[in-house]
């Protein structure tokens, strides 16, 4: 069965998964969860991703279209579920050279250094960490247009390197 292979070293491969034991191989994990998406009209997909991901020292976090929470570790994408609940292959849709539009990572590499940039907002004793890292222009201008002139909050960007 066909499936992308997505790697924390940012290689992407095309793999061939015959069972479920090749999930735990090509992974590199001990469990694993899958998340079921939805990208697009008509693409469903099935990400398989390391269940202890999050807590394994040197695991980038990865955003994944149409998931709110980031997942870490090694990701693997299949494709959809037959009536029957077995895992299809991945579609043609999807490919090792577009991968990147459905998953982008939450840190970038610059310098040779993972780095992740944030904004703090605080206002009294509270505060919120937001991760504009993956923003474009239009997104930063709208927050700027809307917490910069506020005498209410104070806002520091900073940038987190692992």
């Amino acid at each position: 069965m066909r499936a992308i292979l997505i790697k924390t070293d940012e290689t992407v491969e095309e793999i061939e998964i015959k069972d479920y034991t090749d999930y735990y191989k090509f992974g590199e994990f001990d469990l694993f969860d899958v998340v079921y998406l939805k990208w697009g009209q008509n693409l469903k997909v099935n990400v398989i991703v390391d269940d202890e991901g999050m807590l394994k020292q040197g695991n980038l976090g990865r955003r994944v279209m149409g998931y709110d929470q980031p997942l870490f570790g090694n990701i693997i994408i299949t494709g959809d579920v037959d009536e029957e609940g077995e895992t299809l292959p991945l579609t043609d849709l999807v490919n090792e050279s577009n991968v990147d539009y459905f998953v982008s990572p939450i840190m970038y590499k610059l310098s040779g250094e993972w780095i992740m940039i944030q904004v703090i907002i605080k206002r009294k004793n509270l505060y919120r960490i937001v991760d504009i890292s993956s923003w474009n222009s239009i997104q930063l201008n709208k927050f700027l247009n809307a917490y910069m002139d506020r005498k209410d909050y104070s806002i520091e960007f900073r940038r987190v390197v692992e």
